[in-house]
């Protein structure tokens, strides 16, 4: 038998003692069938080798949908088949990423924004400006969180099937029909410079906190449940529209300042009215000494009230939603400023302001209602005044809710004599005022009455009291004052030095 080397198989020439091949010494080796069985299992063991590893490989294309394994793009809409050029352009450059010509469902889910709300309405922005009058294919981006599609011509827009939407951006469209998604999702909707858009639907989105419309879209919302409260809206409006006094025949429209600090005898009427209320009748949450809303106030004299600057920008605020961090623009009305806050005549009239409401609509964080505001002054006139009023929720109102608009006056009755119906509450007996004590109560907070000095009446009228404070020397007088009351109006004035108290 042939020997061969035991290492790698080569014939050994005999009597050679190294292998020609490899080297390795062949005097002591292996026969040649064991080099034979080790070939054999070498094979047997680069064989499995490949075979694993040549599974793996095909284990990871298979996992991976790579090579033969890779999955066919699945096409949701061709480009061909979106009717408007404009839109189809912007899809082919901004969404068909792979240039297929087709907007396969990986394009759609990777789609979420269309514009962005808190950018310009202008040309860059989504849709903004590009000329688009159509925009069917729309429904096929399911992932759409943001559409922002203004200044162009769209008759009618459906994105009922946009769940995800939370922003929907219309201005200036021409849009005669809006379908927004009912969703959880949807916050912001702004659609004005829309005058055809007689109404849009808004009871599927509960989540609403941004919404912008033209006066003429009626939004169609959702009826509020058997424990929604309207008390503090009714209180709100009937406020607000008191303010902006009795109309007239004429005066339809929107009523009152657009925010805080455009009219100060307008915010001063807010504040006279929430914190001396006599002229809401019999309404509890608004009566003098039952006022649900807590406000802080005092009564100075029985004539004047003292307000606290807090109240006063707890009231401006409830209404309008915010207040101006300078309230010097109320010196200009009947509100007077003193140290800490605000000081006005609590002096009232036989007025009686009611309200009646219905058409009560929810849509998200708003509430709207129509409200009919009855006016009777005791005198002469009855006048009825329609309003539309909507509100949106706010934690900080004394009422819940804030004026989001303005109210607007949709029709007014006057009924001519009827005023005179209205028997006015007798007014209350005054009370016996003790003018001395009242008047030495006046001087000594402002100062006047040094320590140990006397406070003597000189002379009384029906009308006046004449008061000397004076120290006792002994052999004289020491003249502190002369002051004179004045008992119709409480004012004090000092004899010698001129000036009130």
């Amino acid at each position: 038998m042939p020997r061969v080397c035991h290492l790698c198989g080569t014939s050994v020439p005999d009597g050679a003692e190294y292998c020609p091949t490899c080297g390795v010494s062949c005097s002591d080796g292996p026969s040649g069938s064991q080099a034979h069985n080790r070939r054999s299992v070498v094979a047997v063991i680069v064989s499995c080798a490949v075979i694993i590893v040549c599974a793996s490989v095909v284990g990871c294309l298979w996992f991976f949908k790579a090579g033969p394994f890779a999955t066919a793009e699945r096409v949701v809409v061709l480009l061909d088949d979106i009717p408007d050029e404009a839109f189809r352009t912007y899809l082919a450059e901004n969404v068909d990423t792979n240039e297929t010509g087709a907007i396969s469902e990986e394009e759609v889910a990777a789609a979420v924004a269309f514009g962005a709300a808190d950018e310009p309405d202008e040309k860059g922005n989504g849709l903004c400006g590009l000329g688009i009058s159509d925009l069917t294919g729309i429904e096929y981006f399911t992932s759409l969180e943001s559409i922002v599609c203004s200044d162009n011509s769209i008759a009618e827009l459906d994105l009922s099937k946009n769940t995800q939407l939370t922003e929907v951006i219309c201005n200036d469209c021409e849009l005669g029909e809006l379908v927004v998604p009912s969703t959880d999702e949807l916050r912001t909707v702004h659609v004005t410079g829309n005058p055809e858009l007689g109404q849009i639907d808004l009871s599927g989105c509960p989540s609403l906190d941004d919404v912008l419309l033209d006066e003429s879209t009626q939004v169609l919302g959702a009826a509020p449940d058997e424990d929604f409260d309207a008390v503090p809206l009714e209180d709100l409006a009937l406020v607000y529209c008191t303010a902006g006094g009795t109309p007239s025949e004429g005066s339809l429209g929107l009523v009152g300042p657009s925010g805080p600090g455009e009219d100060a005898d307008f915010d001063y009427q807010l504040v006279f009215l929430l914190v001396y209320n006599k002229q809401f009748g019999d309404r509890a949450s608004l009566g003098i000494g039952t006022n649900a809303y807590g406000l802080d106030y005092e009564d100075e004299d029985g004539v004047h009230l003292v307000i606290p600057d807090e109240t006063v920008r707890q009231i401006i605020m409830s209404f309008y939603g915010s207040c101006p961090d300078d309230l010097s623009y109320l010196s200009d009305s009947g509100l007077e400023p003193v140290r800490g806050g605000w000081r006005m005549g609590a002096a009232d009239g036989p007025f009686t302001r009611t309200i009646d409401t219905r058409d009560w609509q929810i849509f998200g964080n708003y509430v709207s209602f129509v409200a009919e505001v009855t006016y009777v002054d005791g005198i002469a006139d009855h006048v009825v005044a329609t309003y539309q009023v909507t509100a949106r929720r706010n934690t900080d109102s004394i009422f819940g809710y804030s004026l989001c608009v303005r109210p607007e006056r949709t029709a007014i009755d006057v009924l001519e004599g009827t005023g005179t119906e209205l028997e006015p509450e007798p007014a209350p007996a005054p009370e016996e005022i003790d003018y001395y004590a009242y008047a030495v109560e006046r001087l000594d907070a402002a100062g006047k009455i040094p320590d140990g000095y006397i406070v003597d009446v000189d002379s009384e009228t029906a009308d006046t009291l004449r008061l000397h404070v004076y120290a006792d020397m002994g052999t004289h007088t020491a003249t502190g004052g002369w002051y004179e009351l004045d008992k119709n109006t409480l004012v004090i004035t000092d004899i010698i030095f001129g000036g009130t108290i």
